[in-house]
């Protein structure tokens, strides 16, 4: 990114800001996703690279740490701008022999910049763009990955990109709070690290989302 487009995104965000009514919420919810059928492709130095085509993910999403979605949401008239944070967790169900583990979870966490349209029966419609951060937990061939880190010094790997298409609906229990039910999308594409090489891993689930959220003070 040049800086002549580093200062056209700094000032439209500035200007959405500042211009007519501007509203601020943050929710907190739960969810339960279903992992849609997987690809997966294992290539480890001295051996031949391993495919799984229809790779099957499950999740656990009630056990700790559980799924959790988090959300920070900026609106003005009927427009929303969010900074959105996922835990998901991966586990591979179908293993073949090569491998004894590989999941990706403590966790798999994508991280969104959100645009939507709410509309007069609190509907919103949404999708975004983002990052997946994964902690990967793997044994192939005989060799565990021993867990280093890369991203700031933290167990944590930045992996891939990550789309999130949802519709929801904010149900007002008192004035400024609500109750958050929302259905979701979300598709990645991400490579992590294995003993001996990597593994590129492509991604999509359908979640199911509930949780509170909270209006703040708004400004005219």
């Amino acid at each position: 990114m040049n800086i002549k487009n580093g200062v056209f995104i700094l000032f439209f965000i500035w200007n959405y800001s500042i211009n007519g009514q501007t509203k601020w919420s943050f929710e907190f919810c739960g969810g339960a996703p279903y992992n849609m059928p997987s690809h997966i492709k294992i290539h480890q130095t001295g051996f031949n690279d391993l495919t799984i085509s229809n790779a099957q993910f499950y999740s656990e999403p009630f056990a700790l740490p559980p799924y959790w979605d988090w959300r920070f949401c900026q609106m003005k008239n009927n427009r929303i701008i969010e900074l959105e944070a996922i835990h998901q967790k991966l586990y591979l169900s179908n293993k073949p022999p090569e491998i004894k583990r590989f999941s990706i979870s403590h966790g798999f966490n994508m991280f969104f910049i959100n645009y939507g349209k709410i509309n007069k029966a609190n509907c919103i419609f949404r999708t975004g763009l983002g990052a997946v951060l994964t902690h990967p937990e793997t044994e192939i061939r005989g060799y565990a990955f021993e867990d280093k880190g890369a991203f700031l010094n933290t167990i944590y790997y930045l992996s891939g990109p990550a789309i999130n298409l949802s519709a929801g609906k904010r149900w007002y229990l008192i004035k400024r709070l609500y109750f958050n039910t929302e259905i979701k999308t979300t598709l990645a594409y991400v490579k992590i690290p294995v003993a001996l090489g990597y593994a590129k891993v492509f991604t999509s689930s359908i979640q199911l989302v509930a949780g509170l959220g909270i209006n703040f003070v708004s400004k005219e």
